[in-house]
């Protein structure tokens, strides 16, 4: 008696229902990889070697470059050289050094392709830069690609809306040198929430319950009362609370907390959920204003395009992944020239970018 599964078609009939089952990520994967080896394929058309992309790099960059020595903007420049010579007074330069995202730049040919697809308007994985030019350690295409995003967050930062990076909990998967030890990345959050507390100074909490009592001076009477409203609001450092939790835990009695409450939403330290719990307006875990619908489907295209693209990122760098989907959608014209901007004159920062950690509000647009 023959098996039924040794049919080819019956077989070919089960390959094609699993890629079917695959549905949205493996639709994006796919498209995204298409549109990834032709871009590559057509730079490695147009730049078949490191001293024409050197040489291409020196064409976006000199306009905004001047001699030191008698401010002349004429220069000199043999292919495939980093140096370029003043016409006027034939002091050497090297152009991809100081103000542009170019500096520091070791291996060219993996940081041009990286720039060169950005500035196309092609979605891609640092990895994937690392597997297609075959270079030897993946850590420097990482490095170079937090480096572009970082000179594109500050041009997204000049049209962007503020939004809580408590809504990008579904795709903080990754772990980071920020991570606590046996922590789920998203603990980040919380750690981050309470350092800016901290930066706030040390009697944050008081002056601003002092300036909605209109009072100047803090008398025994008034920092008793403050201590049991800062204990209430200790509370929810880690998480939304009921009130009936609040009361129980709070030890206090039952009008204490219920006048804390009331008092810390007036001053907006507390905000109200939509399930009824009480929380941090800081965390702003809902934040998001549901009447802007085109911010609504930013956030939501940030976070599938985050979570396709590179299968969940690390908190500290959320911000500068926002920036990496600013970067490939509605892709224009002038949207390119202005990065192209930001790449050549940005005056770039790598000790920046090297200890960046994303704040709770982050930019979108």
């Amino acid at each position: 008696m023959k098996n039924s599964n040794s049919n080819p078609k019956t077989q070919n009939k089960g390959t094609r229902k699993e890629k079917i089952k695959l549905g949205k990520r493996a639709q994006f994967n796919q498209k995204q990889q298409r549109k990834f080896f032709a871009a590559m394929r057509r730079l490695e058309r147009e730049f078949p070697t490191d001293a024409s992309c050197i040489d291409k790099i020196y064409q976006m960059v000199i306009k905004k470059k001047s001699c030191k020595r008698c401010h002349g903007k004429q220069f000199n420049h043999q292919s495939g050289s980093r140096k370029a010579y003043c016409k006027g007074c034939d002091e050497g330069m090297s152009f991809t050094a100081g103000d542009t995202i170019f500096s520091h730049m070791k291996k060219v040919r993996p940081f041009f392709s990286m720039v060169m697809l950005t500035l196309r308007g092609v979605p891609f994985n640092p990895y994937q830069i690392h597997k297609y030019l075959k270079t030897k350690s993946y850590s420097p295409n990482w490095k170079a690609h937090r480096r572009i995003m970082g000179a594109a967050l500050e041009e997204l930062k000049k049209k962007s809306k503020k939004v809580s990076s408590f809504l990008f909990n579904a795709v903080i998967q990754r772990r980071s040198v920020e991570t606590a030890a046996r922590q789920h990345p998203t603990t980040e959050q919380v750690s981050e929430l309470r350092s800016q507390f901290k930066k706030k100074g040390k009697h944050w909490f008081e002056k601003k319950i002092m300036e909605f009592w209109g009072e100047t001076d803090l008398d025994a009477e008034h920092a008793r009362e403050i201590a049991d409203y800062r204990k209430v609001y200790d509370l929810l450092a880690d998480g939304p609370l009921s009130l009936e939790q609040i009361i129980e835990k709070s030890d206090l009695p039952v009008a204490t907390p219920l006048i804390a409450v009331n008092i810390l939403l007036v001053c907006n330290l507390l905000r109200k959920t939509n399930n009824g719990l009480y929380e941090h307006n800081d965390t702003a875990t809902d934040a998001l204003d549901l009447q802007d619908t085109t911010l609504i489907v930013k956030v939501s295209g940030a976070i599938e395009f985050i979570d396709f693209l590179f299968q969940g990122v690390s908190r500290r760098y959320i911000q500068l992944y926002t920036a990496s989907y600013w970067c490939f959608s509605e892709h224009s014209r002038k949207k390119r020239a202005n990065l192209l901007n930001q790449f050549c004159t940005n005056k770039y920062n790598v000790a920046n970018i090297e200890n960046y950690v994303s704040p709770l509000l982050i930019d979108v647009a």
